[in-house]
């Protein structure tokens, strides 16, 4: 079976379905979800979220999960959870970002004393230890083709690693966003 990822980067607030987003946008990123589907046979849908995220911007579904219901194929959610990372020693996100923010009393010792981009940098480095994650759970799921939804500043990191392992990858969009 030839393995084939097409990737699609964009904002997780559309994916989420975050207040901001107005319902025309998410109408056109069903569009678009469907369009990727049908021209490239889809037969599951993957992306950089987890039900934990979704929680925490109070969100029981994805609108990627939502769209694999209505034409019926597979999805998964393949970031870690927040166990998982512990298991892994990959730190919470924000840890390293946020941290810049907070009185330097309060700020882990890894980012005390640093500007806001070595903690941006260090915040990056923990981003990129969960793309081998959800590549082994795609791997997983082995369901091909597969579109791979990704907030847009892992496309090329992660077409990287894909293809490194051997899959063949397209990227059908580095950063989606809808066109008014």
């Amino acid at each position: 079976m030839d393995r084939k990822i097409y990737i699609l980067g964009t904002s997780h607030e559309y994916q989420r379905n975050d207040d901001g987003c107005s319902p025309s946008s998410i109408v056109k990123f069903k569009n678009y979800l469907r369009e990727i589907c049908e021209r490239y046979e889809v037969k599951a849908i993957a992306e950089e979220m987890s039900e934990e995220a979704l929680a925490f911007f109070d969100r029981k579904i994805s609108i990627p999960k939502q769209f694999t219901q209505e034409i019926n194929i597979d999805h998964q959610y393949v970031d870690p959870t927040n166990e998982e990372k512990k298991k892994i020693c990959i730190k919470p996100s924000g840890y390293f970002a946020q941290g810049v923010k907070f009185p330097e009393n309060l700020q882990p010792k890894e980012v005390r004393g640093r500007s806001q981009e070595e903690a941006d940098q260090l915040e990056w480095a923990e981003d990129l230890k969960r793309e081998p994650v959800w590549l082994e759970k795609i791997l997983a799921l082995n369901m091909w083709p597969l579109l791979f939804i990704c907030g847009s500043k892992h496309v090329e990191s992660f077409k990287y690693l894909s293809v490194k392992q051997g899959i063949s990858v397209k990227v059908a969009n580095n950063n989606w966003k809808p066109i008014d």
